[in-house]
């Protein structure tokens, strides 16, 4: 799998690899599709929209997304992950979305009206580093929205390293504004249920952060 300029990319670890063929279960499906509600109602769409969706996976919440934009981009570190993206794009091809092995700071489009982001903004190490090349990618007055966990116990993961136990809304919400953002609304909207390890049956605090370039 190539990058935009053509070359085999080197990020990390395809730490995906072993979930992208049981990725579309129905739990990803429900928790997509209440993401997708939100970005329907905090957003104003129309059909010139210019869409990144950072961390895209097999393309669960952007592809509910194709026809309220004229260009859209799917990125994602999971060569496994957009391979199963790349096979819905072939049995169903859309000329205006494209999607692409990528991080944020190796993306050489901007001027997007709308960057999404769903459940991956805690696997980001570096904030700061994502909100500056969120802001830099957006034209001025694009949106940003993020759903991702609220602060959790570190169960949701088990044994696997995130960076990020969930967040602190208000937290998240500063270091937004550190970087130019000016935030509209943060809140929580949902809630999800996942078997641990002990095999007990836990529910975790999903949030939104709908943010502004200004």
């Amino acid at each position: 799998m190539l990058t935009q300029d053509n070359t085999i990319p080197n990020f990390m670890e395809d730490t995906f690899a072993h979930k992208a063929l049981t990725w579309d279960n129905p739990r990803k499906i429900s928790m997509t599709n209440k993401f997708v509600k939100e970005i329907e109602k905090l957003c104003s769409f129309s059909s010139s929209l210019k869409i990144l969706e950072i961390g895209t996976g097999t393309g669960l919440v952007g592809l509910q997304l194709v026809s309220k934009a004229s260009e859209m981009l799917l990125i994602d570190t999971s060569p496994s992950m957009l391979q199963i993206l790349e096979k819905k794009l072939q049995d169903n091809p859309y000329p205006h979305v494209k999607c692409l092995h990528a991080t944020i700071e190796t993306i050489n489009a901007t001027d997007f009206d709308l960057v999404i982001s769903f459940m991956t903004w805690h696997h980001i190490a570096d904030l700061s580093s994502a909100f500056t090349s969120v802001y830099t990618l957006l034209k001025k007055g694009g949106k940003l929205l993020i759903g991702d966990l609220l602060t959790e116990d570190g169960s949701f993961h088990g044994d696997e390293f995130v960076p990020h136990l969930g967040f602190d809304m208000q937290m998240l919400r500063t270091i937004a504004e550190n970087h130019g953002f000016k935030v509209l609304q943060v809140y929580p909207y949902a809630e999800v249920e996942k078997q641990v390890q002990n095999g007990d049956i836990n529910r975790y605090g999903q949030f939104v952060l709908f943010a502004e370039k200004i």
